[in-house]
């Protein structure tokens, strides 16, 4: 009696268990959080960043910076695109980018060069 009651008690936690994990890992890839001084960081496991690397050069590398680029560089939305369909577009109020989608994604957000910080 005491070893099937083991075995079901053992049943019901792992199934508890994996439901819970698919629960938190679906809920956890935010392409955006805020952190305490409500500066916006990047989640580089939903997105990669790409900085043009000179005006109008049209070569792009890949940045390993966690915050949005406040000056210096414009939001490419023509490049800008998700692997599962997501939409990015530029928020100018809070100078960040606001990615709608319904499933998980994976996205890629293109910042060129300003022209203002080319000219100085």
């Amino acid at each position: 009696m005491k070893k099937k009651y083991l075995i079901i008690s053992i049943s019901v936690l792992l199934v508890l268990t994996t439901c819970l994990y698919v629960f938190m890992s679906s809920n956890t890839e935010r392409v955006v959080i805020s952190n305490e001084n409500g500066n916006s960081i990047v989640n580089n496991n939903a997105l990669t960043m790409m900085y043009e690397t000179e005006y109008q050069s049209g070569e792009y590398q890949v940045s390993s910076d966690t915050t949005w680029p406040q000056d210096g560089y414009v939001f490419n939305e023509t490049l800008s695109k998700c692997e599962n369909g997501g939409v990015l577009s530029w928020d100018a109020e809070t100078n960040k980018v606001v990615m709608q989608t319904s499933s998980s994604d994976r996205c890629y957000v293109y910042f060129d060069v300003d022209i203002d910080r080319y000219e100085k």
